[in-house]
């Protein structure tokens, strides 16, 4: 099996965005380029690319960014209005307990 590469991601990720742009639903997500949030870059610089698209994010639109923190692909799927934030990961490498939310202090 070989890991999927970017370019691949986002070629598939341009086919839904096109193919729900041609129906009559209104879009309710969007992606992140998995090139910026992923290994290759800096903490820092994965985190301000994810955070400057949720600044402009809308309500009720879900976040989608797919990552690949080393060897997979994951995906972050993201509700900013809603504070809600699902975490896929088909290895499931991360357990219950060592996932942390986020709440306003």
């Amino acid at each position: 099996m070989n890991e999927v590469k970017t370019f691949t991601l986002v070629a598939y990720m341009t086919y839904l965005y096109s193919s729900v742009l041609g129906s009559k639903e209104t879009i309710q997500y969007v992606f992140v380029d998995p090139s910026l949030t992923s290994v290759g870059h800096s903490q820092e610089s994965r985190v301000r690319h994810l955070c400057s698209r949720l600044m402009v994010s809308k309500i009720n639109e879900i976040v989608l960014a797919p990552f690949n923190p080393g060897g997979h692909w994951a995906l972050l799927a993201i509700n900013a209005y809603d504070d809600i934030v699902f975490y896929l990961d088909s290895l499931r490498t991360t357990s219950k307990s060592t996932i942390r939310y986020v709440t306003d202090t």
